[in-house]
C-alpha cells in the first residue's frame, strides 16, 4: 500500500490539471459582449424618448370625435389643430356673440361719427312739417273760440279742436329736439355708455371663441404624430384623461435611464454612453446632456447581478449621438459608460 500512495497522488494531479478552471482572460474571451464582464464604470436600463419627452393630448371637453385632422407619422407644428370634438352649441354661441360685437361697435362708430347732412334735413323737414301742424290747429281753435258763444260749433269739437292743438306742440317740441340732437352730436356720456356696451360685447364674443376652441386639440410643439389612440366617432374621454393622441419630436432621441446610487459619483453631463438593445450586438454611441436633481426610488435593474434593487437610483437623460437605432419612443434599451 505504501507503493501506491504515490502513483495515486501523480494520477490525482493528473487529473486535476486537465480540469482546471479557465482563466479570467479565457471567460472574458468567451463573452465579448457582455457589459458585466468589462471593464464599464455602472450600467443601466433605459428608455428612447423624443427629444423634449413626447406629449400625450387629451381632449378639453366629452364629446363624439368629430374629425381626426392628421395621420400618423405626419410632422406637425405649434398649433397645428389636430382634432375637433364635436360641439356645435359653443361654436353657435361664439357666432352670435361675434355678431353682436360687431353691432355694438357699428353702434358706436355711427354715434362717434355723428349724424349725417341727409339726417339733418329730414329732421328739419319734419319739425317744419310739426310747426305747419300747430298753425293749423291754432287757427282752428281760434274760429272754435269764436263760434262756441253763439252756438254755432259744440263744445265737444271745441274741446277736440284744443286737444289737436295741444298734440301739435308736443309733436313740435320733439321734432326741435331731435333736431338740436342731430345738430349738437352726442353727449360724451353717450359715446362712453356705447363704448362700454362694445367692451361688453366684444369680452362675451371673446369667452365664447375660447369655449368653442377647446373643441379643437392642437399641438404643443413642433414634432411628428407619434400615435394616434381614438378615431372619429368615438368618445373623446376627456373626464377620465383619456390619451387621444401622442406627439414627439422623433428628431432627435434621447435616452432616460436610472442610475445607482453607489454609481453617482461616476456620472457627469458630457459624459459618452454606449446604447444597446438587449440580445443584439449593434452598439451606438450617446452622451450625457442632464442629470435630476432629486433622487428617487428604483423602477430597473441593470446587468449587474448583485445590484440591489432597494437602493435609491438617479434619473439621467442621454441624447443619441449616432444614427441606426430604430426611433422608437419607448423602446428599452441598456447603457453603459466604460472606464477610461
Amino acid at each position: 500500500m505504501k507503493g501506491l500512495a504515490p502513483l495515486f497522488l501523480l494520477f490525482a494531479s493528473t487529473m486535476l490539471a486537465g480540469c482546471d478552471m479557465p482563466s479570467a482572460t479565457a471567460r472574458a474571451s468567451a463573452f465579448p459582449d457582455a457589459p458585466h464582464h468589462r471593464p464599464w464604470l455602472y450600467t443601466a436600463v433605459g428608455r428612447l424618448e423624443t427629444a423634449g419627452e413626447a406629449r400625450r393630448l387629451s381632449a378639453s371637453m366629452d364629446g363624439i370625435i368629430a374629425q381626426v385632422m392628421v395621420q400618423r407619422g405626419e410632422l406637425v407644428s405649434v398649433g397645428q389643430p389636430l382634432l375637433r370634438v364635436d360641439c356645435r352649441a359653443r361654436t353657435g354661441v361664439a357666432s352670435a356673440a361675434t355678431a353682436m360685437a360687431r353691432g355694438a361697435r357699428a353702434s358706436t362708430a355711427t354715434l362717434v361719427a355723428g349724424a349725417r347732412n341727409e339726417e339733418i334735413s329730414a329732421a328739419s323737414a319734419l319739425r317744419d312739417a310739426a310747426q305747419a301742424k300747430l298753425s293749423d290747429a291754432e287757427e282752428r281753435l281760434t274760429l272754435a273760440d269764436s263760434l262756441l258763444p253763439n252756438g254755432f260749433i259744440s263744445r265737444r269739437d271745441h274741446s277736440a279742436r284744443s286737444f289737436a292743438v295741444h298734440a301739435a306742440k308736443a309733436e313740435l317740441q320733439a321734432a326741435s329736439a331731435r333736431l338740436d340732437q342731430l345738430r349738437e352730436g352726442p353727449r360724451h356720456s353717450e359715446i362712453s355708455a356705447s363704448m362700454a356696451a362694445g367692451d361688453a360685447s366684444a369680452a362675451e364674443a371673446d369667452t365664447a371663441a375660447q369655449m368653442a376652441d377647446q373643441c379643437i386639440t392642437r399641438s404643443p410643439i413642433n414634432g411628428r404624430v407619434l400615435a394616434i389612440a381614438h378615431r372619429a366617432g368615438e368618445f373623446s374621454g376627456a373626464s377620465r384623461g383619456e390619451v387621444l393622441m401622442i406627439v414627439g419630436d422623433d428628431r432627435q432621441m434621447q435616452v432616460r435611464a436610472t442610475i445607482s446610487e453607489r454609481d453617482v459619483a461616476n456620472v457627469h453631463i458630457g459624459q459618452p454612453l454606449t446604447v444597446w438593445i438587449e440580445g443584439q450586438s449593434e452598439r451606438w454611441q450617446a452622451r450625457v446632456t442632464e442629470i435630476s436633481g432629486v433622487m428617487g426610488r428604483r423602477d430597473a435593474r441593470s446587468l449587474d447581478p448583485t445590484d440591489r434593487f432597494d437602493r435609491d437610483s438617479l434619473e439621467i437623460w442621454a441624447t443619441m449621438q449616432s444614427s441606426g437605432l430604430p426611433p422608437i419612443a419607448g423602446l428599452r434599451v441598456m447603457i453603459g459608460a466604460r472606464t477610461p
